[in-house]
């Protein structure tokens, strides 16, 4: 059977028939390449989409992390001024009573000697001069002085408080 696709009726070689034997055994292996290729190309195609994938994933993550540093360091930037200015606030808010009280002292201590009948009448007038005046100027400029510090103090906690939660 298979001598007669190489032989004619007559018993002549038939050289066309190598040449299509040929030509179908090209086709079967440039098929078999073919489908080995559109096989390769779609594993890398699969293996491509990973890996953008995955790229895709980690940019993403990248410019989260950045946000969350740039907000952090405003963040602590805002806390670090507000407990600074709450620290010197607080200082110079306690050196402010201690010099309400020392005032006061001498006060009460020109009061009980604009008092005292024992020392001359123009030093009692004087004595009494220097605690009328922190009675009535000087004690109020200092109330008002030490409301805005206690107004300050309490605005920079405000903002201590809201940068910790």
């Amino acid at each position: 059977m298979i001598g007669n696709i190489f032989y004619d009726v007559h018993g002549d070689f038939i050289w066309s028939s190598v040449a299509a034997i040929v030509a179908a055994v090209g086709a079967v292996i440039s098929f078999v390449f073919s489908l080995l290729s559109f096989l390769n190309t779609r594993k890398m195609g699969i293996k491509q989409n990973i890996l953008e994938q995955k790229k895709i994933d980690a940019d993403i993550i990248s410019k989260s992390r950045m946000h969350w540093i740039d907000s952090t360091k405003e963040i602590v930037t805002s806390f670090l001024n507000a407990s600074l200015k709450l620290s010197s606030s607080y200082v110079m808010f306690s050196e402010k009573i201690k010099q309400y009280n020392e005032y006061n002292m001498r006060a009460a201590n020109f009061k009980a000697l604009s008092n005292d009948k024992k020392i001359s009448h123009t030093d009692r007038k004087k004595y009494k001069d220097i605690y009328e005046q922190w009675e009535i100027q000087d004690k109020v400029n200092f109330d008002v002085d030490m409301k805005s510090r206690v107004d300050d103090l309490n605005n920079t906690l405000e903002i201590v408080k809201k940068n910790l939660c």
